[in-house]
C-alpha cells in the first residue's frame, strides 16, 4: 500500500512539473518557432509557376533544451528541406544538394542555416505576385552555413507563412517560393498558449525578438 501510494505521489509530482514546463515554454517561445510544410513554385517576374516539389521549414529558437539538435552547435536557425520530382529545377536555380531530401542527406544538420541577422517590415502584401493579400509582417533573414542564403518569411497568420529566396529588384526572376502551413512538432499545450499570444506578439513587434539581432 505504501509503495503504491509513493508511486502515485511521484507520478503526480512528475506530471505537475511537466505541465508547468509546458505552460512556461508556451509563454516564452516565439509563436512561429515551429515546423511548416507546403508546396513550391518558381517566381519569374510577376508570375508564380508551381512545380512538383514540397518544402519543410523548421524554425529553431536558441535557448531551449528541447530545440537542441545533434551536431548543431548554435541552434538559433532554420532547417530547409525540399523533396519531389522537380527538385532538379531548384538545383538549377542554385539550391545546394544538402537542402534536398535523400538517403545521403537525412541528418538535421544537413540543410541547417544559422541565422545571422534580420530586417523587418511591419506590413506586407505577400510574396506571391499572383496572390497578393495583407499580411502581418515580413522578415528578411541572412544566414550562414553550407549553401545558405538570404530569404524572406511573410507571416499570414498563426498557421500560415510564405517563404521566398531573397533577390533584389521589384519583379525578380528565378525566385524559389513556398506557401507553408504549420505542421507542428510541439505539444497541444504549447501550441494553444502560443496561439493565444500570437496577436499581441505580432502587433507589438513582428520580429523574432530573441532569434537574431537587427542589421
Amino acid at each position: 500500500m505504501i509503495k503504491k501510494r509513493t508511486f502515485k505521489q511521484a507520478a503526480s509530482v512528475v506530471i505537475g512539473f511537466w505541465l508547468i514546463a509546458e505552460v512556461v515554454t508556451g509563454f516564452i517561445r516565439n509563436p512561429i518557432d515551429d515546423r511548416f510544410t507546403g508546396s513550391v513554385a518558381i517566381i519569374n517576374g510577376g508570375k508564380a509557376n508551381p512545380i512538383d516539389a514540397t518544402m519543410t521549414l523548421d524554425m529553431l529558437e536558441g535557448g531551449f533544451v528541447i530545440n537542441k539538435r545533434p551536431q548543431v552547435e548554435n541552434n538559433t536557425g532554420v532547417r530547409l528541406a525540399f523533396d519531389g520530382k522537380d527538385v532538379q529545377v531548384l538545383k538549377s536555380l542554385g539550391l545546394q544538394d544538402n537542402f534536398v531530401v535523400s538517403e545521403d542527406h537525412w541528418r538535421f544538420k544537413d540543410g541547417f542555416c544559422e541565422l545571422k541577422g534580420v530586417r523587418t517590415t511591419s506590413n506586407s502584401v505577400g510574396l506571391n505576385p499572383e496572390n497578393l493579400h495583407m499580411q502581418r509582417g515580413m522578415l528578411t533573414f541572412t544566414s550562414a552555413g553550407k549553401g545558405c542564403m538570404a530569404f524572406n518569411v511573410a507571416i499570414t497568420d498563426f498557421d500560415h507563412i510564405e517563404f521566398t529566396t531573397y533577390k533584389r529588384g521589384i519583379l525578380p526572376s528565378g525566385v524559389i517560393y513556398a506557401s507553408l502551413e504549420r505542421d507542428s512538432r510541439l505539444s497541444f499545450i504549447q501550441r494553444t498558449i502560443m496561439r493565444m499570444r500570437f496577436e499581441s506578439w505580432v502587433s507589438d513587434n513582428p520580429i523574432f525578438g530573441k532569434l537574431a539581432p537587427r542589421t
